[in-house]
């Protein structure tokens, strides 16, 4: 599916709140398949597709949301306490966004430059590099730049979205995998994940952190796989 920040003419501006990407994806599955599909994503990707799934449980035949964005409670209120033209200077992760370094020479030094990023350190180099094709976008003068702007993360980050309802709410089957190591759903929150939906499936992965997906990426197909066969 073609994701709005990824799309040349669209703006971060036309982002509310998540509740945008939703209806681009609804949208999508409506002109694709006539099929109720396995929807499967990652971090914003994860409460994107819960909140479709709960608004259009005949497009879904179940979820998978690895390390999905389930902030604690009060963070969700200071979105609304917070008007919208401060949050990109008062919300921290949007400052750190619009500060990142998003320009380099040329891919050689940009792959140096990320390599070492802490956040990047459970990878394979495998991965890694695949991740690099897609992570940058070359420019005319021989540079490249990052694919997605800063801008549009920053934007991600300001317009976050509450899932907690939603989560009481889905009706489709649902496995949800955490990263032991990741930072992105705290324990407290694991926990009240399970209380609330406790029809869910629920996998936490050791050794991984939010970026589970490049990190494990066989094991992490192969658990899906038991969720979708029934264990087999």
């Amino acid at each position: 599916m073609p994701f709005r920040p990824l799309i040349t003419d669209r703006m971060p501006d036309d982002v509310q709140s998540w509740h945008d990407l939703v209806e681009d994806l609804i949208r999508f599955l409506e002109q694709q398949t006539d099929t109720p599909v396995v929807g499967i994503g990652h971090s914003l990707g994860g409460v994107v597709t819960l909140l479709a799934a709960v608004r259009r449980p005949d497009l879904f035949a179940s979820i998978i949301l690895l390390d999905p964005v389930f902030l604690p409670r009060w963070i969700y209120w200071l979105k609304v306490v917070i008007p919208h033209r401060y949050r990109g200077y008062l919300v921290p992760l949007a400052r750190i966004a619009r500060k990142r370094k998003d320009r380099w020479p040329s891919r050689e030094v940009a792959r140096d430059h990320l390599r070492k990023k802490r956040v990047f350190a459970r990878i394979s180099d495998a991965v890694f590099d695949d991740m690099m094709e897609s992570m940058l976008t070359d420019r005319p003068d021989g540079s490249c730049t990052l694919t997605y702007s800063t801008d549009w993360e920053a934007r991600i980050y300001t317009t976050v979205t509450n899932p907690w309802r939603a989560l009481r709410r889905v009706r489709v089957p649902m496995l949800v995998l955490r990263g032991r190591e990741s930072d992105t759903i705290q324990a407290k929150a694991w926990k009240r994940m399970k209380q609330i939906q406790p029809q869910g499936y629920y996998i936490e992965m050791a050794g991984v952190g939010h970026l589970m997906p490049f990190e494990q990426p066989d094991a992490l197909a192969t658990t899906i796989n038991q969720f979708l066969h029934g264990g087999d």
